[in-house]
């Protein structure tokens, strides 16, 4: 997913809303920041740290030379996974 598509579709969500990776159903780590990597975007995850809120990432994404790399996450491994979606449970963002 671009950059670009996934502020089109957290844009309706409300401000205080959560941003979390699910890494399966039952465990989810939350997002805190990006970084840039080559052409992708990389959203970081960090257990000790509190979650981005929606306004949070919406402020930080939609920088103008943002707006066309794809979009990843970089898991507690350290390894790039690519974000295709997310699904709303609880009042939390859950990205997959």
């Amino acid at each position: 997913m671009r950059v670009l598509d996934f502020l089109a579709l957290i844009r309706t969500l409300q401000r205080q809303t959560h941003f979390y990776y699910e890494i399966d159903r039952t465990h989810y780590l939350p997002i805190v920041a990006y970084e840039l990597v080559a052409d992708k975007l990389c959203l970081l995850v960090d257990a000790k740290q509190h979650p981005r809120q929606q306004w949070e990432i919406f402020v930080l994404l939609q920088k103008k030379e943002l707006l066309s790399h794809l979009l990843y996450v970089k898991d507690d491994k350290q390894q790039l996974q690519p974000i295709f979606g997310f699904r709303f449970e609880n009042g939390k963002a859950l990205l997959k």
